[in-house]
């Protein structure tokens, strides 16, 4: 009962941060800051009252239109909010059912901050991509910034030992990024050559430059194994969505779809699923 009373208040926590990531997915891409400046409408340029910005609940009362000009109010930034709610109430019940969670302590806090921050970025990087059909260089930096930190977090805790070695043995058991760096730098170096052979190949028509860097930063977390996965995954889920909005006439054959999305769909099926899928693989054949 207690786990699903935080579980709500993670959701309702999660739509407020949705709210503000539609702001840092906008004004990332048009090069403003997103820190300063009050939220306004993007067709009459009003500031937004506070009760405009309730995530979901203001577009609902108000009918999806402007308060100000009764323009019509996207349904993509409620889109944001739901599912940055949904997934934050979904890695907190992740992380709960993880053994090392059975007996919270602080050791267990650099683990959750880095999910969080991981987390936050792969939403910035697919709700950007599926919306202006581009990965900013700056989400790129950062999700390939955990990665690093992380390592660092590991590192350098279980080469102290003592309290820090703890922490380091904790969020090894909690985040299992790290297992073989050697696997998962070649599994970068491989998902990254993939991507680019397809990306120039193609006379930049197939894929996006953004997506190969996040393919290769994805593998990097994953290692060899689990990014087939990823791979296999992420073109399925690619191809069926391509020939549905065909068939239903939202887009033409030669029509641009973003596949950094569909990358961030084949990585949490891989990272939640894969082993499991995997072996599936190996029996069938």
């Amino acid at each position: 009962m207690i786990l699903w009373l935080v579980l709500l208040l993670i959701f309702i926590l999660g739509l407020f941060i949705g709210s503000f990531l539609n702001v840092v997915i906008d004004r990332v891409y048009r090069g403003e800051q997103f820190f300063r400046g009050r939220s306004y409408c993007e067709l009459c340029k009003h500031t937004l009252e506070p009760k405009d910005l309730v995530p979901v609940f203001s577009y609902l009362r108000l009918k999806g239109k402007c308060r100000y000009c009764n323009g019509k109010i996207p349904l993509m930034l409620s889109v944001v909010e739901l599912t940055t709610g949904l997934a934050f109430a979904g890695l907190v019940y992740y992380l709960a059912n993880l053994p090392g969670m059975a007996s919270f302590s602080v050791q267990l806090i650099p683990a959750g901050i880095f999910y969080f921050l991981f987390l936050i970025t792969l939403l910035l990087i697919f709700f950007t991509d599926l919306k202006y059909y581009v990965i900013p260089n700056i989400y790129l930096y950062f999700l390939a910034g955990i990665y690093l930190v992380g390592g660092l977090v590991y590192y350098v805790s279980i080469s102290h030992g003592g309290v820090l070695g703890t922490i380091g043995i904790q969020f090894l058991s909690l985040v299992s990024f790290y297992v073989s760096i050697k696997g998962h730098l070649i599994s970068a170096l491989v998902m990254g050559l993939f991507f680019a052979i397809l990306h120039f190949g193609s006379n930049k028509k197939a894929m996006g430059e953004g997506d190969i860097y996040l393919s290769a930063i994805l593998a990097l977390f994953l290692g060899s194994v689990l990014s087939i996965v990823m791979w296999f995954v992420s073109f399925f889920t690619g191809a069926v969505t391509g020939v549905a909005l065909v068939l239903v006439h939202r887009k033409k054959l030669k029509s641009k779809i973003p596949f950094g999305p569909f990358l961030i769909i084949g990585f949490v099926v891989s990272f939640l699923f894969g082993s499991v899928l995997f072996d599936l693989y190996l029996r069938l054949i």
